[in-house]
């Protein structure tokens, strides 16, 4: 027998020549099959026949020619790729984007197409490795496959939505009070891919500087970032709490006081002398008093 793959390879018959010492038989041949798609599950079978025939006696030549079809298509797989997601984490993985097959091929079957089907890899929130296998069936059942490796990267970090120096604060080193409230105050932020309640927020430092000529004045840095599921560090947020010494001292009013005194010898006010000058409360001036060897500087106001 005679096995081919496609029914087109089937050769074609030709005219047989038989001699039987007298003459020659010429005689052509004739073709039957079983009705076989011609599939290893199916073989199509073709019995050639010819007939001769010198009117004393016939003889019938056969032959079997048996179609089978066990090759497989061809293609080429588009090449392996990286594509990132956009701000709003979308991302185009179509064949029109990312490569697509066109040069399908089979030794029989023709007008075939590839197909694909995706199998997706999480790795993070917007990040993940994507398997496109890609498939090619002929007429009977032989199929290739190939695998495109397409991975889908989150590269986008998380952008803080609070204005830069929104949660900065002036206090005066008798109003810290409100500090604690002020302390409680965080930034926000949010990401192209991960939701705003799984971003990781954390503080990366927080610093107290004092003035080193006014103790009570001081600055706090306090510096935050955030974190998105695939790793990706948002910019740094600093809050800076200044406590700030911003009032004169206060002195309180000197006890009254009652001196005797004896023996003035000159009371000097504004400057001028006035021996027998009254101490009033009309005359709010420092008296200076010259008492002996003593000199009181006393206010008529207190």
């Amino acid at each position: 027998p005679i096995t081919v793959a496609c029914l087109s390879d089937v050769p074609s018959s030709e005219e047989m020549t038989l001699t039987n010492g007298c003459f020659n038989l010429n005689a052509t041949s004739t073709d039957t099959d079983n009705g076989g798609a011609g599939c290893v599950k199916d073989p199509l079978i073709i019995t050639r026949k010819w007939e001769f025939d010198d009117g004393c006696s016939a003889i019938t030549l056969t032959q079997e020619i048996r179609v089978i079809d066990d090759i497989p298509p061809t293609f080429t797989v588009p090449r392996d790729t990286v594509i990132g997601t956009t701000d709003n984490c979308a991302y185009d993985i179509s064949p029109e984007k990312i490569g697509d097959v066109t040069d399908e091929s089979d030794n029989c079957s023709t007008g075939l197409n590839a197909t694909y089907d995706d199998l997706e890899d999480d790795i993070c929130i917007g990040s993940f490795n994507i398997t496109r296998r890609w498939s090619l069936t002929d007429d009977c059942g032989n199929t290739t496959t190939h695998d495109q490796l397409i991975t889908i990267s989150d590269t986008i970090a998380p952008v803080i939505t609070t204005q830069p120096e929104a949660l900065d604060v002036n206090l005066s080193c008798d109003d810290l009070d409100d500090l604690d409230d002020y302390l409680l105050l965080r930034p926000a932020a949010n990401d192209n891919c991960t939701a705003t309640p799984n971003l990781v927020m954390t503080l990366v430092s927080d610093e107290t500087t004092s003035d080193e000529d006014c103790t009570t004045n001081s600055v706090r840095t306090r510096t935050w970032t955030f974190t998105d599921d695939c790793g990706n560090v948002s910019l740094p947020f600093t809050q800076t709490i200044t406590v700030i010494d911003d009032e004169p001292p206060v002195l309180d009013d000197p006890p009254s006081r009652a001196f005797c005194v004896e023996n003035i010898i000159q009371a000097v006010y504004d400057g001028q002398p006035e021996p027998d000058a009254d101490i009033t409360p009309d005359r709010p001036d420092y008296y200076t008093f010259h008492v002996g060897d003593k000199d009181l500087d006393l206010n008529p106001a207190t």
